[in-house]
């Protein structure tokens, strides 16, 4: 049994290096200079990628709120800030919960709490919407989507 055991450690330790350069490779392939977090789907993987214009407006929430909502299609309205989280609201989630389905829905809802968790503040949101088919409002962070995506910085 220990022999299995140190054949799986020896098999990890050689396979992660492999895995991690590889999609470090693709990350510096995907970098875009937009003030936002973008999600790619490559090679059957999805990855989160940071923009590098986040770094002029992180420690702005209203201006990330704000160039969230110009390079995406689904609006959001900063309500409050508070110690836990910040309260955001998407009034029209139809096309969130409804039509965009449940990968598009987990995109959506990961960008979103990248881009804005960007603020030093904020490691929480509570996303506030209608329930629907492919998404729930409810409290996130970035811990929600780290086994759904690499993430690129």
């Amino acid at each position: 049994m220990k022999l299995f055991y140190l054949f799986f450690i020896l098999l990890a330790t050689w396979a992660i290096p492999a895995f991690s350069q590889e999609a470090s490779q693709q990350c510096s392939f995907l970098k875009h200079s937009e003030p936002v977090w973008n999600a790619e789907y490559m090679e059957d993987q999805w990855f989160l990628v940071r923009g590098t214009g986040v770094d002029s407006i992180k420690n702005d929430i209203h201006a990330l709120v704000e160039a969230w909502n110009e390079l995406s299609d689904i609006d959001v309205s900063l309500i409050e800030i508070k110690t836990e989280y910040v309260h955001i609201a998407i009034p029209e989630s139809d096309r969130l919960t409804q039509s965009s389905g449940t990968s598009g829905a987990m995109v959506t809802l990961a960008t979103l709490v990248y881009t804005l968790t960007e603020h030093p503040v904020c490691n929480h949101l509570f996303l506030d919407f209608e329930e629907g088919d492919h998404a729930e409002p409810g409290i996130y962070s970035r811990a929600d989507f780290l086994d759904s995506f690499v993430i690129c910085y």
